[in-house]
């Protein structure tokens, strides 16, 4: 199975029986496992599009929204850990399964906020003590945020933002 079934999937079981607009249970099992798939899914995504991402892994999330956005649909909004550095940036997930849950229909992912650290990102270090309150803000401040990496799933091919 690869990692956008895996995904697929985690989406799938964390959907059911939530109405719209519902929050996802992150202390389930099955939103561990997709913060686990979703540290390798990321950066294989963006690295189809960006060459930045073919050095670059994930280590964790620090999540300030995960939602049900449609019948078969998640978004997922909060900070990610760089490996290389251990520092967190702004990554937004929205994803939505085909009817079956088996695949991915579509995708729209965005990474980093403009900054001066490593590929232009703005990164707050691990154990930052203004990163709770950084990620806290990051629902008021979506619109706002001029993303630097971003990737859309379009007929089964990844690319990178609209033009």
């Amino acid at each position: 199975m690869g990692d956008d079934e895996e995904v697929a999937r985690a989406i799938w079981s964390l959907l059911a029986s939530r109405e719209y607009g519902a929050s996802l249970d992150q202390h389930s099992d099955d939103f561990r496992a997709l913060c686990r798939t979703l540290e390798f899914f990321v950066p294989a995504v963006l690295s189809e599009v960006y060459d930045f991402w073919r050095g670059e892994s994930l280590d964790a999330f620090r999540i300030a929204l995960a939602r049900k956005s449609g019948p078969s649909s998640a978004e997922l909004l909060g900070l990610c850990l760089l490996i290389s550095d251990q520092s967190w940036t702004p990554f937004e997930f929205l994803v939505g399964i085909t009817p079956t849950g088996k695949t991915i229909e579509t995708l729209t992912l965005r990474v980093g906020e403009p900054g001066s650290g490593k590929g232009g990102l703005l990164r707050m270090p691990w154990g930052s003590p203004g990163v709770d309150r950084f990620a806290s803000h990051l629902l008021e401040r979506r619109a706002d945020i001029a993303w630097v990496f971003e990737a859309q799933l379009e007929a089964g091919e990844f690319t990178g933002p609209p033009e």
